[in-house]
């Protein structure tokens, strides 16, 4: 028997150790929090993959971290898929739907808190009267409604289509950070992309910029010196005149604010500062860099 299988065997008997302490009173929950989570990644990256969970790091292109900052940030315990297409419908010209999210296993509130926020965002493509009570009944809603506009429309050649990719980082013992990457077609132009992101306490409380800031104006000015070294801009350039529109051209920090394995990410959706054909803007500021004005969060 190989030692790395030794190690995975006595993982239960640690955790229930550890959750023993908690509920003794011996171990705080935000203390237990981090040691559970890396067991967890531990025992995931020994285990077989299933057909909808996959424990493989998350794909994609990130902010790279600069030399001087330091990454804090810890693997996803199961990433899950949940993929469905219309099976009366033949060829590409169909409706689909793909969610892949990340699932923190023995935590129930920040699942809980993301679900009702992926749902609130599955909810637009769904007839008001209608309420999405699981994720999971999503699928059949929007291939149901897809149904109902070839009905009424047979010649259409329009498929739609609602993608939804979400990642998972925790830069702090004390924050869950998750970006949300969607896009969708249910005709028009062109296809509607957005990214929002989502910062959760490990109790499920969710954390707006003044609950994860001590110094708003002090992360305020490091957000816009940061943008304008991405954009070329000296300290003295007009932002209107180059093409940046802000509430009394003074520089705001974005409504999207997250974090990943380079440090704070701010993000511009399009037509948040400018054009559509501008597109989103994305930059970060290494975490070492507004490490000192993290609320200590309890």
């Amino acid at each position: 028997m190989s030692s790395t299988h030794v190690k995975t065997w006595l993982l239960p008997d640690i955790l229930y150790f550890l959750l023993n302490l908690a509920q003794k009173g011996l171990m705080k929950l935000k203390r237990l929090f981090p040691l559970v989570l890396i067991l967890l990644s531990y025992a995931c990256s020994t285990s077989t993959t299933h057909e909808t969970v996959s424990t493989s790091p998350t794909e994609g292109k990130e902010t790279k971290p600069t030399k001087s900052s330091k990454s804090y940030a810890q693997p996803i315990v199961e990433k899950r898929t949940l993929e469905q297409k219309d099976e009366t419908c033949e060829g590409r010209n169909c409706a689909r739907v793909c969610i892949t999210y990340p699932y923190l296993s023995k935590f129930g509130k920040p699942n809980q808190t993301l679900d009702k926020e992926v749902r609130s965002i599955l909810s637009i493509y769904i007839p008001r009267k209608k309420r999405i009570r699981k994720t999971e009944d999503f699928a059949d809603m929007f291939i149901e409604q897809y149904r109902k506009f070839k009905q009424k429309f047979p010649d259409s050649k329009t498929a739609w289509y609602v993608n939804l990719n979400i990642k998972a980082y925790q830069p702090t013992k004390d924050i869950l950070s998750f970006k949300i990457d969607s896009e969708s077609y249910t005709g028009g132009v062109h296809s509607t992309k957005e990214i929002r992101f989502l910062n959760i306490h490990p109790t499920g409380q969710r954390l707006s910029k003044e609950e994860l800031f001590t110094d708003i104006e002090a992360v305020r000015k490091l957000g816009e010196k940061a943008f304008r070294k991405q954009n070329g801009l000296k300290a003295s350039d007009d932002l209107a005149a180059q093409g940046f529109l802000f509430e009394n051209n003074r520089f705001a920090l974005p409504k999207q604010i997250g974090f990943n394995k380079g440090g704070l990410v701010l993000y511009f959706n399009s037509y948040d500062i400018g054009s559509y054909s501008e597109g989103p803007i994305e930059w970060s500021v290494p975490l070492d860099q507004i490490k000192s004005y993290l609320r200590d969060l309890p």
